[in-house]
């Protein structure tokens, strides 16, 4: 087992996974905190700084792999959720991919926010010796609103489609109720199956480990900072186990007040003015899950 005091934040992603490795870094001591390290993202600002950054971090040995494609979290979440493997291969999988790699960390404590991790949730016990997670989820609503106007989820084309992370779909499964519907779903109602579906079956492996937690998006990234939960949430960690983590707590709250990450504008309105259509196909998908987390 890897034996390095690890913290794991994750979700489905457009739940400010990347502001946790920010915070960690620069608020806490004897951390590394990394965002999806196993993926490289061409940002349009600073591209090159950005890349070399992740590079970088990866390392020579790793990000050839990475090139090779047999490095990626995400992928073996997927195929445990489309069921593909395996419990006992996602746990083979998982140790291979982050024990060497961990063990060549320096720091302390070892975080890691990511979306890989939404399908690997109930194996974390198996893998890593001292840990704890943090599995975060967002109201549907903004969720769906957010990941559409992103523009990369079901709607990559040419070699994207090879090269690049798909999410899973529903004709994948045997058993989903949207197998033989999804090639007439379009791609607002393909989002609101993966908000559903992804996220349920995260939530069914959190309610069977103690060291994994649920908070919702919106209780951390309030209006006003004085009313997040992030101080809950670092408390909580800081009391997991034999995790201990340093950090100024006027120090979070200014972190808190910079937003990472900004949901961009795009052709998806905000949920009051969707149009009817939308407002049935996304009750009829996501109202018994958003039912089930509270959000209504």
């Amino acid at each position: 087992m890897i034996s390095r005091p690890t913290i794991i934040f994750s979700s489905i992603g457009r739940t400010g996974t990347n502001f946790f490795a920010e915070l960690f870094n620069s608020v806490c001591q004897d951390c590394l905190a990394l965002h999806e390290p196993d993926v490289l993202t061409i940002r349009k600002n600073k591209a090159l700084k950005n890349t070399a950054k992740q590079i970088n971090e990866i390392g020579g040995k790793y990000l050839w792999l990475k090139i090779r494609g047999s490095w990626s979290l995400v992928k073996i979440s997927d195929d445990r959720f489309t069921g593909r493997i395996d419990k006992e291969f996602a746990t083979k999988k998982l140790f291979e991919q982050r024990s060497d790699f961990i063990d060549f960390k320096t720091a302390g404590i070892y975080i890691e926010s990511s979306i890989g991790y939404y399908g690997l949730l109930d194996i974390l016990g198996d893998v890593f010796e001292n840990f704890c997670a943090i599995y975060l989820v967002r109201d549907a609503r903004t969720w769906v609103q957010s990941a559409y106007n992103w523009g990369k989820m079901y709607n990559k084309k040419g070699l994207k489609k090879v090269f690049v992370h798909n999410w899973p779909r529903a004709d994948e499964l045997f058993d989903d109720p949207y197998k033989n519907k999804w090639p007439e779903m379009g791609r607002f109602a393909r989002i609101c199956w993966a908000w559903r579906y992804l996220n349920e079956f995260a939530l069914n492996s959190i309610e069977k480990d103690s060291n994994i937690k649920l908070y919702k998006f919106e209780d951390i990234f309030t209006s006003k900072v004085e009313d997040s939960k992030i101080l809950d949430l670092l408390d909580y960690i800081s009391n997991s186990r034999n995790i201990h983590i340093k950090y100024n707590r006027e120090e979070v709250f200014l972190f808190l007040k910079n937003k990472i990450n900004a949901s961009k504008k795009g052709d998806l309105f905000k949920y009051n003015n969707w149009t009817g259509k939308q407002k049935t196909i996304f009750e009829d998908i996501c109202g018994p899950l958003m039912d089930k987390f509270g959000y209504r």
